[in-house]
């Protein structure tokens, strides 16, 4: 395939991507979390609070909401702007990131369309919770790491580093997950200085993915110092803070939550997290699944990329995102709601693009792949309405529903749990 044919076809996805995001965004009510972000973001503006809800995660979600309610208004477009653009945009990002890692055109075509359709990405690009502003700030990061090590020759491109910093800083700034990617990043961009000889570069990527992230978190926070408080008083309050995400089951009450945790993601199909909203007497329920055909693979994918990158002698740095953005999340002393899925995601994809491409070489091997991707794009329409919250529209979605009724799970109930 041409870069140029290649280009369109992302532009493709794009345009994809951004029509099951947008499709009938106004008739869906917002979520009790959206309502109370909305009130957070107001708070946090205008005196530099973190409540009514999610106050353990950092600031930028609350100045993005702020910025887009006071362009849009308080309705869909003003409350999910920000998610909209951002989850659209992370389908063409992953496909770049992939292109210009690999030069492997089909596989980043399809590592790009698995994200664009995938119907988890579509759920939580459609509402306001900071998942999909993460994941495009932590992708937009590491395509600028990957595009400075590109090719050797670092010290032309030195300013990409300060540009991915500042980058790594906006994805830590909406949430704690590109932690994970940014060591890995950092890892890759120190050893490239390192073999090249170029000790100032090597310097430069330890500061780069180090002080500036802080710096940039830091800033987010300026309308909490502007209360009067100190550095040392923030050191604090954020410790705290980790702790309680850290260790505590945090979660909204007015919400079942079951699939918590992480190792059944890609062995158990269509884990999910359920949102419910009630609009003039109707209830709306959300679920946000992954696309079994492609998540079962994930695993399988995984350990033949591994493999291939072993005998070909090739770098593992999608590997390594994978691994060190899911492992932690697996061994983690709370529940990990399946949200959090949104962090691991774009590098699965991109293990099973990789695989499936390198099965679509021969003339047999394209025939499944052929037959697999009718079967991704059959679930994926099947599963739609579970992202648009019209769950209940639809008889054959009801088994799916009907697992999240909390009458089912009477724990869930003791709203004490939550506190």
């Amino acid at each position: 395939m041409s870069a140029g044919k290649f280009y369109i076809i992302l532009l493709l996805i794009a345009l994809l991507a951004a029509a099951v995001r947008v499709y009938g965004i106004t008739q869906q009510p917002a979520t009790a979390d959206e309502i109370e972000m909305a009130f957070t973001a107001q708070n946090y503006l205008e005196r530099g609070i973190f409540l009514p809800t999610m106050p353990h995660h950092p600031n930028l979600r609350n100045l993005l909401l702020s910025l887009s309610m006071s362009l849009f208004g308080t309705g869909a477009l003003g409350v999910r702007g920000f998610s909209l653009l951002f989850g659209t945009a992370c389908a063409p990002l992953l496909g770049l990131l992939l292109y210009r890692l690999t030069s492997n055109s089909y596989a980043s075509v399809l590592a790009a369309l698995l994200l664009a359709i995938d119907p988890v990405q579509i759920t939580y690009s459609r509402q306001a919770i900071q998942e999909v502003h993460t994941e495009f700030f932590t992708l937009a990061a590491v395509l600028v790491i990957i595009a400075y090590m590109k090719d050797g020759a670092l010290k032309r491109r030195l300013w990409l580093l300060p540009v991915a910093g500042i980058i790594f800083g906006l994805a830590l700034a909406s949430k704690a997950h590109a932690f994970f990617p940014l060591i890995v990043c950092l890892f890759y961009a120190f050893r490239a200085g390192i073999k090249e000889k170029q000790y100032d570069a090597a310097i430069l990527s330890v500061l780069s993915m180090t002080f500036l992230p802080f710096t940039v978190f830091l800033l987010t926070d300026a309308l909490w110092f502007l209360r009067g408080y100190d550095l040392g008083e923030w050191f604090f309050m954020r410790h705290a803070l980790a702790q309680v995400m850290a260790v505590k089951f945090v979660g909204p009450a007015m919400e079942t939550l079951v699939d918590t945790r992480a190792w059944e993601w890609f062995i158990i199909p269509l884990r999910d997290y359920s949102s419910f909203a009630v609009l003039d007497g109707r209830s709306y329920v959300t679920l946000g699944p992954g696309n079994p055909f492609v998540w079962l693979l994930v695993l399988p994918s995984a350990a033949y990329v591994v493999f291939s990158a072993i005998r070909r002698r090739t770098d593992m740095i999608i590997p390594a995102l994978f691994i060190a953005s899911y492992i932690p999340l697996v061994f983690a002393r709370r529940p990990i709601f399946f949200l959090s899925a949104l962090a691991v995601a774009p590098y699965a994809y991109c293990l099973v693009g990789l695989a499936a491409s390198d099965m679509a070489r021969s003339s047999a091997g394209r025939k499944v792949i052929y037959g697999w991707l009718a079967a991704v794009v059959i679930a994926g329409v099947l599963l739609y309405p579970l992202s648009i919250g019209r769950t209940m529209d639809y008889e054959y979605l009801a088994k799916l529903t009907e697992r999240h009724n909390p009458h089912l799970h009477p724990e869930t109930l003791n709203f004490n749990k939550y506190r």
